[in-house]
């Protein structure tokens, strides 16, 4: 019988930052969601960051960033523990012996150190070069369970129905403009106050937009769609890999509808999205705790999107 193989795990060490990116370049499925710059940012919600590198011999496999954070039951391990998801990012090709000897080194770290729970939700498949849910059978193999499970919308092409064709050019006749913008204060200041208006959460903060867009120089975009001089819709969108772009927290100001410019908006950033050489355009989730939200699901679907599901897996640990 082949022998195990023989992964071990540590915590990323001073002035290897540098060594974990370049790994993130060439993962499998890696966004800056998995930079530890990423993870520091959010620092003051957790008890502390995690940051882990699993190895075979002088082999890097995966690197793993998270939080410790007090739950019900004691600390637990998470990752994420302040984006959409985390998890493992992964060398390509691993076998599965090498992906159930590192899940098993994970529960014992985090039992050495006193953790209760791991909880873990990956990227949708989308964000990998190609399908491959090894990882998946690894953690059930570990004694991890599926905790829940979202649907998200993305788009490989600009193929949208009717309506939308309609719609942009209501826009455009209208006067509408899009164009990206540095206005990145500006910006957060106007989906902060629309989401307001309408109830709706918004827990991004300012500084924390401002330091992400530094931090991630050329990453992290603004969009907005202007009429008559004035800001009338506008969305963030993040480059996580050289693959992905995720569209989100866009909104539109209300007293705007009439000339559609979130159509405009969602239509036109697709188009730069493809132009600048990604392959997906991911415009988030469509459900929460897996219900359908209606009215996201069916203005998405006017982009004919694919779906592709982003699960969550826990495992206790005590």
């Amino acid at each position: 019988m082949e022998a195990p193989a023989k992964v071990i795990v540590a915590l990323l060490g001073p002035g290897e930052e540098p060594r974990w990116r370049a790994f993130l370049d060439e993962s499998a499925q890696g966004t800056f969601y998995h930079d530890p710059a990423f993870s520091m940012i959010y620092a003051e919600k957790a008890r502390r960051v995690v940051n882990l590198v699993f190895k075979e011999e002088n082999d890097q496999l995966a690197v793993l960033t998270g939080a410790v954070i007090d739950g019900e039951s004691g600390p637990e391990l998470r990752s994420p523990f302040s984006s959409s998801f985390g998890g493992f990012a992964l060398r390509r090709r691993l076998t599965l012996r090498q992906l159930v000897s590192m899940v098993g080194e994970l529960e014992g770290w985090a039992r050495q150190e006193g953790i209760v729970r791991i909880v873990l939700q990956h990227p949708p498949a989308i964000y990998g070069e190609s399908l491959d849910e090894t990882l998946e059978l690894a953690l059930r193999r570990g004694g991890f369970e599926a905790a829940g499970t979202d649907l998200t919308y993305y788009l490989t092409a600009v193929d949208v129905d009717p309506v939308v064709r309609r719609n942009v050019r209501r826009a455009a006749t209208a006067g509408c403009e899009f164009r990206e913008t540095d206005d990145v204060a500006g910006v957060w200041e106007f989906l902060a106050s629309e989401k307001a208006e309408r109830g709706q959460p918004f827990d991004l903060r300012r500084e924390d937009l401002q330091r992400l867009h530094a931090t991630f120089a050329g990453r992290v975009r603004t969009f907005e769609v202007v009429h008559a001089g004035s800001r009338v819709a506008a969305l963030l969108a993040y480059a996580l890999n050289p693959r992905v772009v995720l569209g989100f927290h866009w909104a539109q100001r209300a007293d705007a509808s009439w000339c559609r410019p979130t159509d405009l908006l969602i239509h036109e950033s697709a188009r730069w999205v493809f132009a600048h050489g990604f392959q997906v355009y991911d415009l988030g989730t469509v459900t929460l705790g897996g219900v359908p939200v209606w009215g996201v699901t069916q203005f998405k679907e006017k982009f004919r999107p694919c779906g592709a599901l982003r699960r969550r897996f826990t495992k206790h640990c005590a």
